[in-house]
């Protein structure tokens, strides 16, 4: 198991009474409804921390504790652009950002390389690959094999489905689903995961604590302590420095 660090994630939501006891359609509490949104909100700054470039922060007297993103833990099989490296990071945190190299097209050989790597190291290629959106639609302009066609419930009314998106790459080393990720819009880098090796850890959960009165509105935070762990790195692999 890599070693992370945890790190905090908290918002502060405020209501005050005539925002409580005015009643809007399709909410029976404005507060209800601010921690929700809260609690949505600070969920995707996890997801994004997950699938971002950030390297571990370490808890000192004045610095708040970070957790590294998963890239942040994948480097021995980290494709990089010239100029680029990933430190490799046996022990301790990984709070060394990754160098950034010359920036090249997201191309099927890079992908290919990937699966190699992978499947040399681990002897598996990790079954799905997280990318920017931009970076998928190049994905579906790869040229292969495929197998465009397909039985929907519009063939038996005679209506026609066009399509111009690719899903899955079946390579020399195996098959693995292509998905993008809403959180990696103009990121530089792909993904491809086995998430069985990868988890959040909870030293607190998602709770609610009362902050009391403030005059006439009702205050709350809502806070975690999570952090990201990566058990196995070898099976998984990041494509950097992507244009």
């Amino acid at each position: 198991v890599l070693e992370s660090s945890l790190q905090i994630f908290r918002d502060v939501i405020q209501t005050s009474g005539t925002a409580e006891a005015i009643k809007i359609t399709g909410r029976s509490s404005e507060q209800a409804w601010q921690r929700t949104k809260a609690m949505l909100e600070l969920k995707r700054d996890v997801e994004k921390r997950a699938v971002g470039l950030f390297p571990a922060v370490a808890r000192a007297v004045s610095t708040a504790p970070k957790t590294a993103s998963i890239a942040q833990h994948i480097y021995t099989n980290a494709l990089v652009g010239v100029g680029g490296a990933v430190a490799a990071h046996t022990s301790g945190l990984p709070t060394t950002a990754i160098t950034t190299g010359t920036n090249r097209a997201f191309t099927k050989d890079l992908v290919e390389a990937a699966c190699q790597a992978c499947y040399t190291t681990a002897g598996t290629v990790p079954p799905l690959a997280v990318m920017s959106p931009a970076h998928k639609v190049a994905f579906s302009a790869f040229t292969g094999l495929s197998h465009i066609r397909e039985n929907t419930p519009l063939a038996s009314t005679g209506e026609a489905e066009i399509h111009n998106g690719a899903e899955w790459y079946r390579g020399n080393f195996g098959r693995l689903r292509v998905q993008a990720h809403y959180m990696m819009v103009g990121a530089e880098h792909v993904l491809m995961l086995d998430q069985k090796w990868n988890d959040f850890m909870f030293l607190r959960g998602w709770t609610t604590l009362p902050l009391g009165r403030t005059g006439d509105s009702v205050k709350e935070m809502i806070i975690a302590e999570v952090g990201i762990r990566v058990r196995a790195e070898k099976p998984q692999a990041v494509i950097h420095d992507l244009s």
